[in-house]
Parts: C-alpha cells; sequence; structure tokens
C-alpha cells in the first residue's frame, strides 16, 4: 500500500451479504498535518511505503471493518478527505517516481480508480446496512478476477497521483476548494466527483485544425473576437517566475494587437510563478487589477 503525502487510508473487506453475492472493498481516506499524526498499518514495515516514519501503531484489529470511532480515536488531528482517487491494480513497480522528496512505488496494471466521497453508507463485516455513515469514504464491488488476485495476494491499491506527491497537495486542496464553491456559491450541486488536472481526458482534448498543443496560438481568434465584438475584453495575468507558461508569450500577442483593440486587452505580471495567486498579496493584487480593468469604460 502507498501512502502519498500525509494521507491515512482505511480498508475494509466486507462478506457477501444475503441480499446479493457480492465482496466490496471500502476505503476511507484522511488528511492528516504531519506523518506522525498518521497511525500505522498492522504490517509496520517498508510494504506501507512512508517516505517517513509514522506515529502510532493502527487501533485495528485483522479483518475489523472501518469505524468512524476508531478514527477518531486513532487519527484526532486527521479529516475526511473526499474527491481523492485510488488506483487498483496487478502489481507494482519499486522506487518508480524520485524526486526531492525521496523516491515511491506505483501500481501497474491498473484496472479501477474510485474516488472517494463526502460520506457513504456504513456497512458491518456481513454486507447489511448499519444505519450510519462514513466521511471521506468510497466502496466498490470487487469482480472475481480481483477476488482471484486478492486471493493470491496479487491485488495492489495506491492512493493519489503516479507522479509528484507535492502537486497532489496543490490538486487535492484547490479541487476541493471549488468543488465547494460551485456548491455553495454558485448553486451547481451534483454527484459527480470534480477532477482537478484529469489527465485522462487533457490527452483526449481536441486542439482542432489538425494541429497539436505546442502549434496552437489563439492570437488570430483574440484579434477577431476583439474586433467583433466591442463589449470583449481579455485579462492575462502571469507570474514573474512561471516557468510552465512564461509570459513573454502573451506579452508578444498584446503588443501587436491593433491599437483599435488595444484598451480591451491587457497583460498583469505579478510576484510569484505559476500559481502566483496562491501568495495572498498577489492574488489581492490581481483582483484589484481585474476589477480596474472590467469596470473602466473603453475608449471606443
Amino acid at each position: 500500500m502507498r501512502r502519498v503525502c500525509w494521507i491515512s487510508l482505511m480498508l475494509a473487506l466486507l462478506a457477501p451479504s444475503t441480499a446479493a453475492a457480492e465482496t466490496s472493498l471500502t476505503i476511507a481516506a484522511r488528511a492528516c498535518p504531519s506523518y506522525e499524526s498518521i497511525t500505522a498499518n498492522l504490517a509496520r514495515n517498508d510494504i506501507q511505503e512512508s517516505l517517513r516514519d509514522l506515529g502510532p501503531d493502527t487501533l485495528y484489529r485483522p479483518g475489523q471493518p472501518i469505524s468512524p470511532e476508531l478514527e477518531a480515536r486513532g487519527q484526532p488531528r486527521c479529516t475526511p478527505l473526499p474527491n481523492w482517487s485510488f488506483t487498483l491494480g496487478t502489481g507494482y513497480r519499486t522506487r518508480a517516481v524520485s524526486g526531492s522528496w525521496g523516491s515511491l512505488s506505483i501500481v501497474i496494471g491498473q484496472e479501477e480508480k474510485p474516488v472517494t466521497q463526502d460520506s457513504i453508507p456504513l456497512l458491518d463485516s456481513n454486507g447489511a446496512a448499519t444505519g450510519r455513515t462514513i466521511e471521506g469514504g468510497v466502496r466498490i464491488a470487487l469482480t472475481q478476477g480481483e477476488l482471484n488476485q486478492a486471493a493470491r495476494q496479487q491485488l495492489w491499491i495506491q492512493g493519489g497521483t503516479i507522479d509528484d506527491p507535492v502537486l497532489d497537495g496543490y490538486v487535492r486542496a484547490y479541487g476541493g476548494a471549488f468543488a465547494s464553491y460551485a456548491r455553495d456559491r454558485l448553486g451547481f450541486k451534483t454527484d459527480i466527483t470534480y477532477a482537478l488536472l484529469n489527465g485522462e481526458i487533457a490527452g483526449k482534448w481536441d486542439w482542432g485544425r489538425n494541429t497539436a498543443r505546442s502549434q496552437l496560438s489563439v492570437a488570430d481568434d483574440l484579434r477577431e473576437l476583439l474586433a467583433l465584438t466591442p463589449s470583449f475584453r481579455v485579462l492575462i495575468a502571469h507570474g514573474y517566475s512561471d516557468i510552465v507558461t512564461p509570459y513573454g508569450a502573451s506579452k508578444y500577442i498584446v503588443d501587436h494587437m491593433p491599437p483599435s483593440v488595444a484598451d480591451r486587452i491587457k497583460l498583469t505580471v505579478h510576484r510569484g510563478g505559476h500559481m502566483f495567486y496562491a501568495n495572498k498579496d498577489a492574488r489581492l493584487e490581481m483582483s484589484a487589477e481585474a476589477a480596474a480593468f472590467y469596470a473602466a469604460s473603453p475608449s471606443q
């Protein structure tokens, strides 16, 4: 089992219920402020794959179902983690991803990618409803093939990304923040999970015009929209030290717009990198720039 960043995982296999002959896997995820806040596996060794040593031994006994009480008592500093994805696979590769933070394994032969929800119904060890819920959990019905793999100890699970666990923290925070904003401020309510930086979708993006992303330019589109739509205005914001999308390309586009539309397109550059808005001062500066730009009337 892999632990990414400061994430605590709880797993419970539930026996077939009398209503339906299926075996399900319940997974609950918790976000913790430090490695020491996470309880260790029953088998406290490298198989738990933590970049640092963890806290006390788990309070769970072998085969014991997930318990909200044990979670609260064993990991009091940890909180439920919805919108967190897991990957089930048939094997793993050691030291597959390395960085300044260390090296981690990845699951291979990927089969399923369940995602934790705000809360799910809590079942007992026989798969019967208890009338209670577990927050930050997800439950999947295992196929016969997955059951066979589990019996041979060949079913593996991995939490989070297979790439950079540092980036995962931003994905989790900003993904959850947007989901809350959409639900609470915009009134958009859905059971569909919001996936930030969805690689599967990005890989299928149709850039049009028989071109690749690296060859794509929106300069002509912007020029046409500004010319045909007097109410259309564009504010482009960058971080000074952004090496993912350097501001130089945007500056070139803005500087080469026709004079007749120059007051309706503007570039602002702020202290910081690709996510400069993570800095409070830069975020407030950008907000003020945007408010002033869209409140002003075009000269034409």
